[in-house]
This record gives C-alpha cells, sequence and structure tokens, in this order.
C-alpha cells in the first residue's frame, strides 16, 4: 500500500507515573508504514472507547501504548525495536503501564517480540485488533497476551467521531491479498483476501457523511480486486457509484491498485463519477520486462503503459501516480 507519514511522538521514557485513580484510562496509538494501519489504530481505539478508554497525543500520561507496526521496510521495524527498547525502563518504574504491538511486524515476529521484549504485554495481528478491549483485559489478568490468527473479517462497528482528520476518512472494503508477488510479505501478514460486504462499506460511508466527512479513500490491499468473494460479484467501480450518491460526498480516491487487475470497468466508473475521476494511484514498480517477471507482477511493460493510455483517454486530466522498486535482486546497472 502506499506509504503515509505519520508524527514522531513525545518521547515516552522518564515520564512520571500517572496517577490513575484521577482520570479516565488513556490509550496512544502511534502508526507506522501504510494508510491500512493508520486506520486500524482508529478502529482500535473506537473499540476502546467503547469501555470507557480516550485518547492521548501525549505518550507520557498514557495507561495504554500501542504500536501499529509495518513489516514492508526494515527501517519501520528497526524504529518499532527501538521504541519498544525506550519504554523498558518506565514499565519498571510503573507496572501498571499497558504495552501493544499490533499490525503487520506483530503477526511476523509475534513470539520473538515477547522474548526480546519481555515488558511487552500483548501482541495482537492484523486481525485480532477489533478485539482490542478483550485483549486489553486479558493481559491484565492473566499476563503476556499473544492473538495473531488470521481467519475471517474483521468486523468492526465504527465510531466514525473517531478520526482524525474532520472532512475526511479511511474506510477499509477488503482485508488480505490472494497474489504472490516475489518481494510482498502482505499474504503472510495480512492473509487471503476477504472482502466486506457492499452495504456495509455504503453504510459506513453514510455515517461518515452525515458526521461531517466529505472525501472518503477506499482500502484494501489489492482493491481492484474487490467484490470478487461477494454474492452478485461487486466491483469496485459499483462501489465507487454508490457512495457517489451518498449526500455530502465529494471525493472518492481508492488504494492501491494493481495494473494486472485495473478493467476498462473501472475506468468507465471514473469517467461517469466527478468525485472519483481526478487520480489513479497504480504502482509499475519497474519498467523491464525481465524484472517484472521474477516479481510475479503478471503484466507488461506494454500493458502498463496501455493502462495508462486507456486512463487518459477515458478520464482527460487524470493524475496518474505509480512507485518504482530500485535495485531489485537481478537488476543490472543497463
Amino acid at each position: 500500500m502506499e506509504r503515509a507519514i505519520t508524527d514522531e511522538p513525545q518521547a515516552a521514557a522518564g515520564a512520571a507515573t500517572p496517577d490513575r485513580g484521577t482520570v479516565a484510562r488513556r490509550v496512544y496509538v502511534e502508526a507506522f508504514g501504510c494508510q491500512m494501519n493508520v486506520l486500524d489504530g482508529e478502529l482500535a481505539v473506537s473499540r476502546l472507547a467503547d469501555h470507557g478508554w480516550e485518547r492521548t497525543l501525549d505518550a507520557d500520561v498514557a495507561d495504554l501504548i500501542l504500536f501499529n507496526t509495518c513489516s514492508v521496510r526494515d527501517q519501520s521495524e528497526n524504529r518499532v525495536w527501538s521504541r519498544l527498547g525506550a519504554l523498558r525502563d518506565r514499565k519498571e518504574r510503573d507496572p501498571g503501564l499497558l504495552i501493544g504491538v499490533m499490525g503487520c511486524m506483530a503477526q511476523r515476529e509475534a513470539e520473538t517480540i515477547l522474548r526480546r521484549m519481555p515488558h511487552v504485554d500483548l501482541v495482537c495481528g492484523t486481525r485480532r485488533f477489533h478485539e482490542m478491549h478483550a485483549l486489553v483485559e486479558r493481559a491484565e489478568s492473566e499476563g503476556q497476551v499473544l492473538a495473531v490468527e488470521t481467519g475471517g473479517f474483521v468486523d468492526v462497528v465504527r465510531d466514525v467521531r473517531i478520526r482524525p482528520a474532520r472532512h475526511r476518512a479511511y474506510v477499509a472494503v477488503m482485508r488480505g491479498c490472494d497474489h504472490r508477488c516475489s518481494y510482498c510479505i502482505v499474504p503472510r501478514t495480512r492473509g487471503t483476501q476477504v472482502d466486506r460486504a457492499l452495504a456495509d462499506v455504503v453504510e459506513e460511508v453514510r455515517r461518515l457523511a452525515a458526521d461531517g466527512v466529505r472525501a472518503v479513500t477506499f482500502l484494501g490491499q489489492n482493491i481492484n480486486t474487490y467484490g470478487r468473494y461477494l454474492p452478485g460479484r461487486p466491483t469496485l467501480g459499483t462501489l465507487i457509484r454508490e457512495a457517489d450518491r451518498i449526500a455530502g460526498i465529494e471525493r472518492i480516491r481508492f488504494l492501491t491498485s494493481n495494473p494486472m487487475d485495473i478493467r476498462d470497468e473501472l475506468l468507465e466508473a471514473l469517467a461517469e463519477t466527478p468525485s472519483a475521476a481526478g487520480y489513479l494511484h497504480f504502482p509499475a514498480q519497474h519498467g523491464h520486462d525481465d524484472v517484472l517477471r521474477r516479481m510475479f507482477r503478471g503484466y507488461s511493460r506494454e500493458r502498463y503503459l496501455q493502462v495508462c493510455a486507456k486512463a487518459r483517454e477515458s478520464c482527460p486530466g487524470i493524475e496518474l501516480a505509480s512507485d518504482l522498486i530500485v535495485g531489485f535482486p537481478g537488476e543490472t546497472a543497463a
């Protein structure tokens, strides 16, 4: 997925022990990596808020610190290890502090996190964060909790009020991916593709719009295949058209597209839907057919350029965005 820039937190080490008897319990969440991680953090906070927790932007006063992690880049994991190590002394001074790791690194490293960082209370995988309150209660009563099963869909009744921006919001429409690009860890950490019911997505967008949202970004690890496993086989184009009919929604975007799965039906939907016609992000990853084959990307340079041309023909003025991987194994200087 496309990278998201997140703010650095205030230093957690060296904080004074909070007085938990006088204030509501507070949770601090820091997201690393993609937009899906940012959204998952919001949804985890939503579940905790149902049970009296409040979100804080100051890790120093938090009763629960959650790191929502990424495994796409090595540096992201290194930053998490550093954050966790910095909390060791604080945990010794304040044993009531809860520390949790969620997301892709939690899914991939699992037991290693608990072994290397024994002061961590909770490791929660990519499809268990919707149980966050119950997992926190278990950690408090039983000790360390490991929850990394990947079966089924994440069912979260979202509190639409919990989001960082007033007028825009992320909405998950699917999770996981059935492709096997040779460089990608997503199928291993996020599981296979599971689609969310069209009616559920539309209803969430409707509730967000009623709360002031004007721009929505649909998220999925391979969003062009949305609907593949749903009755009636709705498509991303179907979803875009349905969302465009909701009063208040002025802009629709989606991340991230795989060029092998972009069909004319999607481009037609963009052309017919002014709120969605301006932007298409679909990473090429490389411009040479031999490298694309080793990447298992399923398309050629020629096919990618054909999609570009078709998009511009269907939606004049559309902005096309891409990503490229440099230095892929076997790539020569030429």
